[in-house]
Protein backbone atom coordinates (compact mmCIF):
# COMPACT_ATOMS: atom_id res chain seq x y z
CA UNK A 1 0.00 0.00 0.00
CA UNK A 2 1.10 3.52 -0.58
CA UNK A 3 2.11 5.45 2.54
CA UNK A 4 -0.27 8.36 1.82
CA UNK A 5 -3.57 6.52 1.39
CA UNK A 6 -4.34 3.17 3.08
CA UNK A 7 -7.00 2.34 0.45
CA UNK A 8 -4.75 2.48 -2.61
CA UNK A 9 -2.86 -0.65 -3.61
CA UNK A 10 0.89 -0.58 -3.21
CA UNK A 11 1.55 -2.69 -6.27
CA UNK A 12 2.89 -5.62 -4.23
CA UNK A 13 -0.23 -7.79 -4.74
CA UNK A 14 -1.81 -7.22 -1.32
CA UNK A 15 -5.45 -6.04 -1.37
CA UNK A 16 -6.34 -2.61 -0.05
CA UNK A 17 -8.73 -2.04 2.86
CA UNK A 18 -11.56 -1.08 0.49
CA UNK A 19 -11.01 -4.24 -1.57
CA UNK A 20 -11.12 -6.37 1.56
CA UNK A 21 -14.32 -4.67 2.71
CA UNK A 22 -15.89 -5.10 -0.74
CA UNK A 23 -14.96 -8.81 -0.77
CA UNK A 24 -16.41 -9.22 2.74
CA UNK A 25 -19.70 -7.60 1.68
CA UNK A 26 -19.89 -9.77 -1.44
CA UNK A 27 -19.31 -12.90 0.64
CA UNK A 28 -22.07 -11.87 3.05
CA UNK A 29 -24.44 -11.16 0.15
CA UNK A 30 -23.77 -14.59 -1.33
CA UNK A 31 -24.28 -16.22 2.06
CA UNK A 32 -27.63 -14.44 2.49
CA UNK A 33 -28.83 -15.44 -0.99
CA UNK A 34 -27.98 -19.09 -0.38
CA UNK A 35 -29.89 -19.37 2.90
CA UNK A 36 -32.35 -22.20 3.24
CA UNK A 37 -35.87 -20.86 2.72
CA UNK A 38 -38.71 -21.45 5.14
CA UNK A 39 -42.18 -22.55 4.12
CA UNK A 40 -43.37 -19.03 3.20
CA UNK A 41 -40.14 -18.40 1.29
CA UNK A 42 -40.55 -21.60 -0.72
CA UNK A 43 -44.18 -20.73 -1.56
CA UNK A 44 -43.16 -17.21 -2.58
CA UNK A 45 -40.26 -18.50 -4.66
CA UNK A 46 -42.54 -20.95 -6.45
CA UNK A 47 -44.91 -18.11 -7.37
CA UNK A 48 -42.00 -15.95 -8.56
CA UNK A 49 -40.63 -18.74 -10.73
CA UNK A 50 -43.99 -19.98 -12.09
CA UNK A 51 -45.37 -19.10 -15.51
CA UNK A 52 -48.90 -19.61 -14.12
CA UNK A 53 -48.76 -16.64 -11.72
CA UNK A 54 -50.03 -14.04 -14.24
CA UNK A 55 -52.81 -16.45 -15.26
CA UNK A 56 -53.86 -16.87 -11.62
CA UNK A 57 -53.91 -13.08 -11.13
CA UNK A 58 -56.04 -12.50 -14.23
CA UNK A 59 -58.42 -15.33 -13.25
CA UNK A 60 -58.80 -13.84 -9.76
CA UNK A 61 -59.60 -10.40 -11.17
CA UNK A 62 -62.16 -11.85 -13.60
CA UNK A 63 -63.76 -13.90 -10.82
CA UNK A 64 -64.05 -10.77 -8.65
CA UNK A 65 -65.57 -8.79 -11.51
CA UNK A 66 -68.04 -11.61 -12.15
CA UNK A 67 -69.01 -11.64 -8.45
CA UNK A 68 -69.68 -7.88 -8.51
CA UNK A 69 -71.83 -8.16 -11.64
CA UNK A 70 -73.83 -11.19 -10.44
CA UNK A 71 -74.50 -9.97 -6.89
CA UNK A 72 -78.07 -8.62 -6.76
CA UNK A 73 -78.63 -5.09 -5.55
CA UNK A 74 -81.65 -2.88 -4.90
CA UNK A 75 -81.98 0.82 -5.46
CA UNK A 76 -83.44 1.40 -2.00
CA UNK A 77 -82.89 -1.66 0.18
CA UNK A 78 -84.96 -2.02 3.38
CA UNK A 79 -82.31 -2.24 6.07
CA UNK A 80 -83.22 -2.51 9.75
CA UNK A 81 -80.60 -0.73 11.79
CA UNK A 82 -80.56 -1.74 15.46
CA UNK A 83 -81.09 1.37 17.57
CA UNK A 84 -81.75 2.27 21.20
CA UNK A 85 -82.82 5.50 22.86
CA UNK A 86 -80.92 6.59 25.96
CA UNK A 87 -82.78 8.89 28.36
CA UNK A 88 -80.63 10.73 30.88
CA UNK A 89 -81.90 12.93 33.67
CA UNK A 90 -80.44 16.44 33.73
CA UNK A 91 -81.92 18.27 36.74
CA UNK A 92 -82.04 22.04 36.55
CA UNK A 93 -81.96 22.21 32.77
CA UNK A 94 -84.86 23.71 30.83
CA UNK A 95 -86.30 21.80 27.96
CA UNK A 96 -86.04 23.30 24.46
CA UNK A 97 -83.78 26.12 25.32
Amino acid sequence: MSPGNPNTPAGDGTPSNSEIEQARREALRLKMTRRKLGMAGRIGQSFLDSKLTPLIVVASLLLGLFAIIVTPSEEEPQIKVPMIDVMVGFPGHRRGG
